[in-house]
C-alpha cells in the first residue's frame, strides 16, 4: 500500500492539470483498501470562462488565498471535483490534496463521508 506521502505526490502532479491564475491544487481519494476511487483539480466547470485566459475576476484580485470569499472564483474546487468522480466510494474514505479545504469544500468533505484529510502541512480532523 502507498504511503501518505506517495499519495500527496500523485495529487501534486495531477495539480499540474489545474486551471487558475491563482494557484494550482490536485486532489485523490483513496478507499480503505487503498484503492483510487476519485481524482480532480480546480478547473473551469462551464467551458464558457477560463482563467488561464484572464476571465476569473478572482485572478487578478489581492484577495488572499484561503479567505473564504470565492463568491468570484469561476473554478470548481479539486475536492469538489474528486468528489464527484468518487461519488458514493467517497464514503469512509481518505482524501489527498495539495493544500488546505476552502470552507465550502470542508462543507462537501464532511457531506461526502470522508474520513481523513492530508495535505502537505498534516492531516485535519474531520
Amino acid at each position: 500500500m502507498r504511503s501518505d506521502e506517495e499519495w500527496l505526490d500523485l495529487a501534486r502532479m495531477l495539480s499540474d492539470k489545474g486551471e487558475c491564475q491563482k494557484r494550482k491544487v490536485g486532489a485523490i481519494i483513496v478507499d480503505i483498501d487503498g484503492v483510487m476511487v476519485g481524482q480532480g483539480f480546480n478547473h473551469d466547470p462551464t467551458g464558457e470562462k477560463d482563467c488561464l485566459r484572464g476571465e476569473c475576476p478572482r485572478a487578478f484580485t489581492s484577495t488572499p488565498m484561503n479567505t473564504g470569499d470565492y463568491d468570484n472564483c469561476i473554478a470548481a474546487h479539486a475536492e469538489a471535483s474528486a468528489i464527484v468522480d468518487a461519488g458514493n466510494l467517497a464514503r469512509t474514505s481518505t482524501m489527498y490534496a495539495t493544500s488546505t479545504p476552502c470552507p465550502g469544500c470542508l462543507k462537501l468533505i464532511y457531506l461526502a463521508g470522508i474520513r481523513r484529510y492530508v495535505h502537505p502541512g498534516g492531516t485535519l480532523p474531520l
